[in-house]
């Protein structure tokens, strides 16, 4: 789990920040100082919860503090969640076969289960990331064929724009759609990955061209909400992969 240690900013007691004059109490919002005439403010800072009074400047660190501290919170969410069902799978593998399992194995099925819910939750960004996870995983375990089918799966996600929605509202969708193509990314880093498997497999650009279209038909079909179709995502991850080999 990852930790963040903020600097304390802030009076936890009830006087201005500019002038020090005593408060009649601690503030519940921007203020203006009847002594100085600037402007305080009130805020909860992530480091210890505590409320605080700030001058502006302060009032801008506790503000960045608490996006530094957002995104903190949502890692170590994830976290505890794979950890919990990375847990739930060794058990479940140990048993089955009758002694410890591969981490490898176990993390197979954790990323399955995760699979899962991202899908029903329409958060087709952390999806696609569980997906690089795997193909990462395929390769490693020179599995290559295998990993770079998986790769190619996230380039026609990746050129769709997934976006995390959390829940499924089809209102919601029409203002901002689950795949929204004008974030499509075509990562260099990948597209160099997909080239060396290419060159270690020999499979020619042409070969390539067939294994993306049939993986793309199959997501396109099982999803149906994707903006881009096979042949045109294709048109585009060619011209990167042209680009980056020569």
């Amino acid at each position: 789990m990852k930790i963040v240690k903020h600097s304390l900013v802030g009076n936890t007691v009830a006087i201005c920040p500019y002038c020090c004059k005593a408060l009649d109490k601690m503030p519940s919002r921007k203020t203006k100082c009847i002594n100085c005439n600037k402007y305080y403010f009130a805020r909860t800072r992530p480091s210890d919860r505590k409320k605080v009074v700030l001058s502006e400047e302060e009032a801008k660190i506790i503000e960045e503090q608490w996006i530094v501290q957002r995104k903190v919170d949502d890692f170590n969410r994830e976290y505890l969640e794979v950890k919990h069902d990375f847990d739930e799978v060794q058990k479940f593998l140990k048993a089955q076969y009758g002694r410890d399992p591969r981490d490898n194995d176990v993390f197979w099925g954790t990323y399955n289960i995760l699979l899962t819910k991202y899908a029903e939750t329409f958060n087709w960004g952390l999806y696609r990331n569980i997906r690089l996870k795997m193909a990462q995983l395929l390769k490693r375990e020179n599995k290559l064929e295998q990993a770079l089918d998986t790769f190619l799966e996230i380039c026609y996600l990746d050129i769709n724009g997934p976006r995390n929605c959390g829940k499924i509202d089809w209102e919601i969708f029409k203002q901002f759609p689950p795949f929204d193509s004008k974030l499509g990314i075509s990562a260099p880093g990948i597209i160099r990955i997909i080239i060396e498997l290419m060159n270690e497999i020999k499979l020619s650009l042409p070969n390539v061209e067939i294994h993306f279209i049939q993986i793309s038909e199959k997501i396109l079909t099982a999803l149906k909400i994707l903006p881009i179709a096979p042949q045109e995502a294709w048109e585009k991850l060619k011209l990167e992969i042209e680009k980056i080999h020569n």
